[in-house]
Parts: C-alpha cells; sequence; structure tokens
C-alpha cells in the first residue's frame, strides 16, 4: 500500500511512502503492487483456462501457514492469470516513479509445463504482447523472481513503459502455483544516493529586509535570525587546534543566500592567502568553502570557496558572472568574510520556507601544514552527508525514533522511505514540523530482507 505525502514545506522530503524490503546489497527495493493477504486481493484477479482440458481454479490460502497467498491449480491446460485492476495501479506508479523491473513471489509445489509472463502495451487502441519466459524454480521454497521489462514481440515493436496496460501470467501443462506478491523493482540512483533523517539540521532565519551589505564585517544586524555553526571537526583522531575556531553564519533574504564566517586562527603572520584573483584553485590558500545542494537532491551542488583577500572560486568556471558578492577582511586575530549568492545563480525560487542541503569546510595552513575542518563532511562532493538548513520564521523540522530509517531516492523529487534491523522487521515513526507549529506523525512499519 502506498501513502501519498506532500510536505510543501519540507522540499523534496517525501513525495510518497510504501513498505518495502532491500535486496543485493541495497541496489535494489522491491516494492508489492499486489499482496495476496486476503480474499478480497485475490478476487482482483481472474484465471482463463483456454486450451487443452481447460482444468484450471485458484483460490485464497490463509490458514496453512504465515505466508497469505493465493494458489493456482490447472491441470492437461493453458492458462492466463491477469487483473482488470492492474491498469490503473500501474499508471499510478509510472507517473511517480522509475521503475525496472517486476517481480514475483513464489513457490511451486508441482510444476510440469513451462511458464511465461506477457506484457501488454497499447498505442492508438492498439495492442501489443511481449513475451518472457518465467523460469519458476520447482524446489518447493519461497523464492523471488524478476521479470525484465520487453520480451518477443511479433511486430517487432520497441518496449515502452509508459504504454503498458497489462501483466499476464501464462502457464502450460499442469501444477500448483503459490504466489502472495507481485510488485515492482526500484533501481537507486547510486549507492551513496541515502537521505537519513539528518543528525546535522541547522534552523536559520528568511528574512525580509535589505541589510546585508558584502563589505567582509560581519555586523549584528547581518547575522540576526541567522542559523549558526559553532564548532567544524576534522573527522579525523587528531584533535583540531582550537586557536583555528570558525563560526559560520547563513541566512535567507528576498534576492539570495547570505554566507559568512569568522575564521579565527592563533598566528595570523602564518595566514596563507597568495591568489589576488579569482581562481578555481582557490582552496590551495587558507579558504571557506561554502557548499550548497538546492532543494537537497543529494546529486547536484554549487561549491563557491573564498580567501582572506576575498578572491573566490569553486567547481564552476562560470562563477565571474553569476551575481555572486564577497568580500573578506583581515584582524589581529582572524580573518572574516561574507558572500551573497542570488536565487538565479541557484535556479531557486523560494516559498515562505524551504530546505537546502548545505555544507561548509576550512583550509587552514600552519606552515606547509593543511589542516581541514567541516560541518558534517570534509570531503568535498560527498554530497549525501550534507546537513539540512531549513529557512522560514519557524523553520520546519524532522525527527525519528529510528537511526536506520532512511530516504532512498528513486528518481528527481521521489523517495522511498524504507527500515532495515537485524531481525528482518523495523517500524519508524516520523514526525514532521511545519512553518505554522503543525506536527504530522507518521508511524510506519516494513519488512526487509537481504540477499546473500
Amino acid at each position: 500500500m502506498t501513502t501519498k505525502l506532500s510536505v510543501k514545506f519540507f522540499l523534496l522530503l517525501i513525495v510518497w511512502c510504501t513498505p518495502v524490503f532491500m535486496q543485493g546489497a541495497e541496489e535494489e527495493i522491491y516494492s508489492p503492487l499486489f499482496r495476496f493477504d486476503s480474499v478480497a486481493s485475490v478476487k482482483q484477479w481472474q484465471i482463463n483456462a483456454w486450451s487443452g482440458e481447460k482444468k484450471a481454479k485458484f483460490t485464497f490460502v490463509g490458514k496453512e501457514e504465515a505466508v497469505k497467498f493465493m494458489r493456482i491449480e490447472y491441470r492437461n491446460s493453458k492458462v492466463t492469470l491477469y487483473s482488470s485492476v492492474f491498469s490503473k495501479i500501474i499508471k499510478e506508479k509510472i507517473a511517480k516513479t522509475t521503475i525496472s523491473e517486476f517481480y514475483i513471489r513464489y513457490r511451486t509445489k508441482k510444476l510440469d509445463g513451462r511458464t511465461q509472463f506477457q506484457y501488454t502495451t497499447q498505442i492508438d487502441e492498439k495492442n501489443y504482447s511481449f513475451y518472457t519466459g518465467l523460469g519458476l524454480k520447482r524446489d518447493g521454497k519461497w523464492q523471488y523472481a524478476k521479470m525484465r521489462l520487453g520480451g518477443w514481440n511479433k511486430e517487432k515493436k520497441k518496449f515502452d513503459l509508459s504504454e503498458l496496460v497489462n501483466l499476464i501470467f501464462i502457464f502450460h501443462g499442469s501444477g500448483t502455483v503459490d504466489i502472495s506478491e507481485i510488485g515492482v523493482v526500484y533501481e537507486l540512483l547510486s549507492k551513496g544516493n541515502v537521505l537519513t533523517v539528518p543528525a546535522n539540521y541547522l534552523s536559520a532565519g528568511f528574512a525580509h529586509d535589505n541589510v546585508v551589505k558584502i563589505d567582509g564585517k560581519i555586523e549584528d544586524k547581518e547575522r540576526k535570525n541567522a542559523g549558526i555553526i559553532k564548532n567544524l571537526m576534522s573527522f579525523k583522531k587528531a584533535p583540531v587546534n582550537s586557536g583555528n575556531k570558525t563560526i559560520v553564519y547563513i541566512r535567507a533574504t528576498p534576492q539570495g543566500i547570505y554566507c559568512a564566517a569568522k575564521c579565527y586562527k592563533d598566528d595570523m603572520s602564518k595566514l596563507k592567502a597568495e591568489y589576488k584573483k579569482n581562481s578555481v584553485q582557490i582552496y590551495k590558500d587558507e579558504s571557506v568553502e561554502f557548499s550548497i545542494d538546492p532543494g537537497r537532491t543529494t546529486k547536484k551542488f554549487q561549491k563557491i570557496a573564498i580567501n582572506a583577500n576575498g578572491c573566490f572560486g569553486g567547481i564552476l568556471n562560470s562563477l565571474e558572472n553569476s551575481g555572486i558578492r564577497v568580500a573578506s577582511k583581515k584582524y589581529s586575530d582572524r580573518w572574516e568574510t561574507e558572500l551573497f549568492i542570488p536565487w538565479n545563480f541557484l535556479k531557486l525560487k523560494p516559498g515562505v520556507a524551504f530546505t537546502i542541503g548545505f555544507n561548509t569546510t576550512r583550509n587552514c595552513y600552519d606552515n606547509v601544514t593543511l589542516e581541514r575542518t567541516g560541518w558534517t563532511t570534509t570531503i568535498w562532493n560527498a554530497v549525501s552527508k550534507f546537513g539540512v538548513v531549513g529557512f522560514g520564521k519557524n523553520p520546519a523540522k524532522i525527527s525519528s525514533n529510528t537511526p536506520q530509517a532512511q530516504m532512498r531516492k528513486i528518481k528527481a523529487g521521489s523517495y522511498l522511505l524504507i527500515g532495515q534491523n537485524t531481525d528482518g522487521t523495523a517500524k519508524c515513526r516520523v514526525s514532521i514540523t511545519d512553518p505554522d507549529k503543525n506536527t504530522i506523525t507518521f508511524n510506519l512499519s516494513f519488512a526487509v530482507r537481504f540477499s546473500a
């Protein structure tokens, strides 16, 4: 069953949720379309014995063992199994997600003959069939069989998932086949593309004034209602030099995002600031890097690095024409830097409240030795490890009682909320608080299975 969740104030957090299990080193997720756990679920399907002795029946079995299922029995016949509601259900899925394959959870009691599955597509009210052998194992154990998209087509048409209207199973000969689930397989975009309930969440203001002045001096009115990061970590065993403390500020304005940093240094005579012009190699100087993932996609991000001379660089060579403004200023015990990023550069049209993926890192040189620190990671392109900044008068918040709960991305704007546990089950309670301080709580249970 799919639960729709639309949260306008928490961008791209969860578009919809479904009970799932993971298989194959977390590279795929299996999600049922049909789970045969009641008489009503079996009645959504029909059976047709159309050749041979034409002897076939199917029944619901719910008391024999822990797994409930639909049983198909046939003898010396050619039989098709299909559903009248498949077309409606699959259209809704295709509109929301990217499906890589279908699957069936089954067990064979007796099987004499071959089995196939057939996809039916429809173009201009004309149907086209695609056939593939199903290859069911005959060991009497519960198994999962994946059904790849496509198949042999008489007209040599190219299979198009968006035109799919039916999935049909074809049984030849005699046998008894139990089916507990029929569903879809999602392939994750990447192993690292994981959204967990963020351990690093920062609330920041969305100001409606124009008090920001980029001159390298961080004023009280500029950092009012800003989110503040007070400590950057090395993520290594070696301790961070306490004299090189970094304080970072971030807030939103009607024109863009304002970031600033106070970079303390125990010996300013060791400050490395050789670049006097903008350069993509600013990181070779002592510098602060601001990395922003608009919409928290965990895929694309912008990085701007600034040195103590007020020069900047990043992962794009077009930064100088972007409208970005920076400035830095040196003091006896520190240097300060300010950054303004316009909305059009980030391709954002913010509302009253919104979120971004965010990380900040600092490159600090004492003589030749580099000390690199960061808010959530020191790896410059580890986007999935970025923290989250929520902007608004009362920024949105999320919490969970289950650290194992994850949001895995399958396409832009679509995530699966999944859980995992060593005993094969997981329960998750997720609470979301909107900018008006309304709280919604979801109690979700997951079946989780890892293959060998």
